[in-house]
């Protein structure tokens, strides 16, 4: 997994509710679709599909409070 430095997410009732966009090789990502939500004792997983077509796998860590991309 590569840590991701900047992420934009909307916090409702708990943070992160949803990510909405994020950077990733030096290029804004904006998040058109959350394709899959899911928890796991790593953290909260989501499928995303940004406005170029792309998915990408995030990962959010609660117990070091840091955002991930996972690379498959």
């Amino acid at each position: 997994m590569k840590r991701l430095a900047q992420v934009t997410s909307y916090a409702g009732r708990k943070y992160p509710e949803r990510p909405i966009s994020f950077v990733w090789q030096d290029e804004e990502q904006i998040i058109e679709a959350i394709e899959g939500e899911w928890m796991t004792p790593e953290g909260s997983h989501f499928q995303v599909r940004t406005s170029a077509g792309e998915r990408f796998h995030l990962v959010y860590s609660r117990e070091a409070d840091e955002w991930y991309l996972r690379l498959e």
